[in-house]
């Protein structure tokens, strides 16, 4: 159950309106005078800003599980400013400014210009929080960012067999569950002349806070941590464009980032201690004193593009498109295991050296030479050149327990060329009916 209380107070400027007149006694006639100064024109075009604020307080009570009741808003209670607008309307420009739910979680802020036939740009600040519980409790502490300990006398009286995992509930702490994710939108346009416009898209992704994760030691010790999150993900899309009455060209350069703050998860192992390994610590969990698991891996991409179209005789029309890509992420390899007891395996390398070139193309071609007549070719490349090279295990370690020797030797890098053709005919003999004939191929090379 929730119950909001609402003081509100708005204001809202917009242009006086004429008032209809209400019947008067007629003056007398006006006495002769000298002729009055005319007053200053307005400018052609003017207007006066219009705008609206909505603001006050707010009471939110009976919330129980906050994560149950909201889990994409923040509904606290508190002052507000849930809405404030403003536009500005001119001749040759418009501008527009629109906050909501300011100094909350899920804030948002917006802009947008316009220089009538000329520049038009926009931006938006989105926050989205996610609530995954308000009721969590967890023995775990992290001590740095990725990193959860347990408290060392519980855990050596649990390995000792002098206490039991419920020695851990005194180490119980509540926290709230939540990532909070920002997302800042940008975008340009140029009409640089009649017929060439120039493009500019950018948009940065950032998440940060806590969110449940799965940290296992064997199948008999399956533990749960508050992930530490701090990731940004950052886009930018530029491109030209040229177009006139019988075609379009465009060339294009896209660019993403990814960046992780948090290389690795570590933490503590509730059943050990001191580091150990037996054969089948695999499945019992009591070997490693803490375990460590990779995270997600800065990485990057970047795709130059060129594409156009083409109106030709006989009404048909022609459309290219080609882009080569490049994805790459050499981020620092982890060693085999974090288990004292294990003697260290060698890397083959000390970082990933992970490449592949994509290449896309899309060729196509429509018309209708004749009233009853529709024909359509199309021809699809994908190519996904995998140029990370192998990296050779003969042996490795599982879950931080013991050692095993690899099935597969290693790695194996996966690439592939698919080809597609599409051809199509279609004849309309008479009003709602057609007869199609058509042909398609696909060819992978794995």
């Amino acid at each position: 159950m929730r119950l909001h209380l609402f003081v509100l107070c708005a204001l809202l400027a917009v242009p006086g309106a004429s008032l209809a007149q209400v019947d008067a006694p007629q003056p007398a006639p006006p006495q002769p005078q000298s002729p009055p100064v005319p007053a200053a024109a307005a400018p052609a075009g003017a207007s006066e800003p219009v705008g609206e604020i909505d603001f006050g307080g707010r009471v939110t009570t009976g919330l129980g599980d906050v994560g149950r009741f909201q889990s994409y808003s923040d509904p606290r209670s508190g002052p507000t400013l849930n809405r404030l607008y403003y536009e500005r309307n001119r001749d040759t420009w418009l501008f527009t400014a629109r906050f909501d739910h300011v100094g909350y979680l899920d804030q948002r802020y917006q802009a947008w210009f316009n220089v009538f036939g000329k520049v038009k740009g926009s931006f938006d600040w989105d926050q989205v929080p996610t609530l995954y519980s308000g009721v969590s409790q967890s023995p775990y502490r992290q001590e740095l960012p990725g990193v959860f300990r347990l408290d060392d006398v519980t855990q050596l009286a649990v390995q000792n067999k002098t206490a039991t995992l419920l020695a851990y509930d005194s180490q119980l702490h509540s926290f709230d569950t939540r990532v909070v994710r920002d997302i800042a939108n940008a975008r340009f346009t140029y009409n640089a002349s009649e017929h060439l416009d120039l493009h500019v898209k950018y948009r940065s992704q950032g998440r940060t806070g806590h969110q449940p994760w799965a940290a296992s030691f064997g199948f008999s010790n399956a533990d749960e941590v508050p992930l530490t999150i701090g990731q940004r993900t950052t886009q930018l899309t530029t491109d030209v464009e040229w177009s006139n009455a019988r075609g379009v060209a465009r060339a294009s350069y896209d660019g993403s980032w990814f960046n992780n703050g948090v290389e690795a998860l570590i933490w503590d192992n509730p059943l050990r201690f001191t580091d150990q390994t037996h054969p089948n610590a695999y499945s019992t969990g009591d070997a490693s004193s803490q375990g460590r698991m990779a995270l997600f891996p800065d990485s990057q991409a970047h795709t130059v593009s060129a594409s156009g179209s083409l109106a030709l005789p006989a009404r048909s029309r022609a459309f290219a498109y080609v882009s080569l890509g490049t994805w790459l992420q050499d981020e620092r390899l982890l060693p085999h295991t974090i288990n004292t007891a294990i003697t260290p395996i060698p890397l083959a390398r000390e970082t990933a050296e992970a490449e592949a070139l994509v290449t896309s193309m899309n060729y196509r071609l429509t018309s209708r030479p004749l009233p009853m007549l529709w024909l359509n070719a199309q021809y699809r490349l994908y190519d996904y050149d995998n140029r990370t090279p192998r990296f050779p295990v003969t042996q490795y370690v599982r879950l931080d327990g013991n050692v095993a020797t690899s099935a597969t030797g290693g790695s194996e890098p996966f690439e592939m060329t698919r080809h597609f053709v599409d051809v199509d005919v279609s004849v309309t003999p008479y009003r709602y009916l057609a007869l199609r004939a058509g042909y398609g191929r696909e060819h992978d090379d794995r």
